[in-house]
């Protein structure tokens, strides 16, 4: 293993200190801003989110209408569902678990069908959606905290998904993404090992 190799676990490992929606306390930029930060500050969120760009843009051209017709809006109704008292939040596993999921699709030489990218565009939405909860006692706060979050998701995968659709079709090109998804499993496992060392 050479020395950049080193450096980037050392740095992968710094951003698998636990994380969870608590960060949206930090409020210094404003609510909207704290809610940009949190997608990005999360690393099993920012996986989960980077896995899906590459997985809708790997088969250009890139189309938004599954992202705005799909995860969009089921992204919104997990936030909202966020908001009643009788909401369980998603156990800390499950997303970096599905972060490896994403990366074994990704890392595999299957393409994925249409009616698959659209199941797990769906069930990301649930995911990342239930693991934004944010409680303050201003209403107005909370909505603009998930307003920010919902955006940051869908243009972290909308920039992700296009420029990846722009790729010129090399022979390289197909063994990019298996790296890129091996990456994502192996960061989610650490990720994913972690979060269950931290269960109660």
């Amino acid at each position: 293993m050479n020395f950049s190799s080193r450096k980037f676990i050392w740095i992968a490992f710094l951003f698998l200190a636990p994380a969870t929606a608590e960060a949206h306390s930090d409020l210094r930029l404003g609510p909207f801003g704290a809610g940009i930060l949190h997608p990005i500050e999360t690393l099993p969120h920012l996986l989960v989110l980077i896995a899906l760009g590459l997985l809708l843009g790997r088969r250009p051209p890139f189309r938004l209408a599954p992202l705005l017709g799909i995860f969009a809006p089921v992204a919104a109704a997990a936030m909202l569902l966020t908001l009643a008292d009788h909401a369980a939040p998603v156990p800390a596993w499950h997303t970096p678990a599905f972060a490896v999921v994403l990366g074994v699709a990704l890392a595999s030489r299957r393409m994925t069908a249409p009616r698959e990218d659209a199941f797990l565009l769906a069930m990301a939405a649930v995911f990342l959606g239930l693991d934004s909860g944010f409680t303050n006692p201003s209403a107005l706060l909370v909505a603009k905290v998930l307003f920010g979050n919902w955006v940051c998701l869908l243009v972290i995968i909308g920039y992700v998904a296009f420029y990846t659709s722009l790729l010129p079709p090399r022979p390289w090109t197909p063994r990019a993404f298996r790296v890129a998804g091996s990456w994502i499993v192996a960061i989610g496992l650490l990720a994913l090992i972690l979060s269950l060392r931290a269960a109660p």
